[in-house]
Formats: structure tokens, C-alpha cells, sequence
């Protein structure tokens, strides 16, 4: 789980390119998602685009993050899909 991280723009994470757990590359973050209802101020997940579909990498399965790439903390096969 990712504990603490330098500021980061939004701008500068669009685009970045995710690994999953195993360092699996191919899907690049397209948005971030935030969920009013439960924190409008917290970004909830960051959707990603892996080839024809959108899926969601909840902010708590991230393990590192910067402008450069983003890693998460399980496999692809495990994000849910994001319509």
C-alpha cells in the first residue's frame, strides 16, 4: 500500500505507463476517479485504458507512483472494469 508521496500533478500523470504486480506493461493512466459521495477531496482509483477496455486501479493496490510509471500491488486480471 502506498504510505506517502511527493505532489503530483494531474497533468503529469496522464499518459503514464502501469505496471501490475508481476511488471506487466501495456496500460497507461486516462483519468483519476473520485467518489463524491464518499470523499470528494480523495482520489479513489485511476482509470486505465488496456487495449479495448477501461479498468479500474483502486488508490489502495497502488505501490509506487511517480511521473515516470505507476506500479500496482496485484495483477492486471484483477482490476475491475470501469463503464
Amino acid at each position: 500500500m502506498l504510505t506517502a508521496m511527493a505532489h503530483l500533478a494531474l497533468s503529469e500523470l496522464l499518459g503514464t505507463p502501469v505496471v501490475d504486480s508481476a511488471g506487466a506493461p501495456g496500460v497507461r493512466v486516462r483519468e483519476v476517479a473520485i467518489f463524491p459521495q464518499e470523499d470528494p477531496a480523495r482520489v479513489h482509483a485511476l482509470v486505465v485504458r488496456s487495449g479495448s477496455d477501461d479498468r479500474l486501479l483502486p488508490w489502495r493496490r497502488l505501490a509506487s507512483i511517480s511521473a515516470q510509471q505507476v506500479r500496482a500491488s496485484i495483477p492486471l486480471a484483477e482490476w475491475p472494469l470501469f463503464n
